[in-house]
């Protein structure tokens, strides 16, 4: 970690911080408020509570290897909201395809650019081009095939309880509620585009925003397809790249991928921990117990 710290530059300007942190911070308000507009109103369920599930979880994505934040996440999802696991695998179905499309949609344009500032020649925007759609289609696919199982029925219902049928929880899926969705999404992906922007102008870099939206876009698109906890790898990988592509030193190109990642980190920390207090969630006492639904410790 000492030797990560000890290539950030030492003459940064400070007075970005706050946007730093604070574009992040925008960040991980929007993930659960898409949440909050596919289930809130079947489940009556407030901001606050998708906001903790989420912070909580994506601490934990960082602390631990293999995205158990994922698993963990649908778990609180069954405890904490009453969804049933086949209801929160369909809706991190329909999430993941707006988030990859969005996503796909600015990277495809970043990739226009960077051909129209001959940064990278055609053929190998081509290629990168194809080799990000069949990662995204392989991504999706493997994704649907491990938390929707073959033989599981999507329209049967349970006897008194159509509240957990998929049914009932598609049909509040409306248009609507599909497009409010969709157009978080600019946002976030433009929270993204200011915090990069916010790291350079730290390190006193100077780049055009067209320049500065190719490099956040297709090095998030690239983390994201990586299927690595938080991009990890891919992203900082692409990020480099580009960045000495745009004639960055190494050494700076080094200290973006980690400005970037301990803004993450403490962001996650401060909002996990806040999570974790709201779900009533307390690992110094024994109330991790009611992780366990009712009817489990009955039995």
């Amino acid at each position: 970690m000492e030797e990560l710290i000890s290539k950030l530059p030492s003459n940064m300007q400070l007075t970005y911080v706050p946007l730093l942190f604070f574009s992040m911070f925008i960040h991980y308000l929007l993930e659960p408020l898409r949440w909050y507009f596919y289930i809130g109103k079947v489940y009556k369920l407030n901001y606050k509570r998708m906001f903790s599930i989420f912070s909580l979880t994506a601490l934990v994505s960082y602390l631990l290897p293999m995205k158990m934040g994922l698993p963990i996440r649908i778990f609180l999802l069954r405890t904490k909201a009453g969804m049933s696991f086949i209801q929160s695998s369909s809706i991190l179905i329909v999430d993941g395809l707006i988030n990859y499309s969005c996503w796909g949609i600015a990277t495809t344009i970043s990739l226009v650019l960077l051909i129209k500032h001959d940064l990278f020649k055609i053929n190998f925007v081509f290629i990168v081009v194809v080799l990000i759609a069949v990662l995204t289609i392989y991504f999706i696919w493997k994704k649907s095939r491990a938390v929707i199982p073959i033989n599981v029925n999507i329209n049967t219902e349970k006897i008194g309880n159509k509240k957990n049928s998929i049914r009932h929880l598609i049909s509040n899926l409306n248009l609507s509620t599909i497009l409010k969705s969709m157009l978080v999404m600019p946002i976030d992906i433009g929270s993204h585009v200011v915090h990069h922007w916010a790291i350079f102008s730290m390190l006193g870099i100077n780049l055009e925003w067209s320049a500065v939206f190719t490099i956040t876009t297709v090095s998030i698109f690239t983390g994201l397809i990586s299927m690595m906890p938080m991009g990890l790898g891919g992203y900082d990988a692409m990020l480099i790249l580009l960045l000495t592509q745009y004639s960055i030193a190494p050494e700076h190109a080094i200290s973006i991928a980690i400005i970037n990642r301990l803004t993450s980190f403490c962001i996650s920390i401060f909002t996990g921990i806040y999570g974790g207090v709201k779900l009533e969630l307390n690992p110094f006492k024994t109330q991790w117990r009611k992780l366990i639904p009712i009817n489990y410790k009955k039995a």
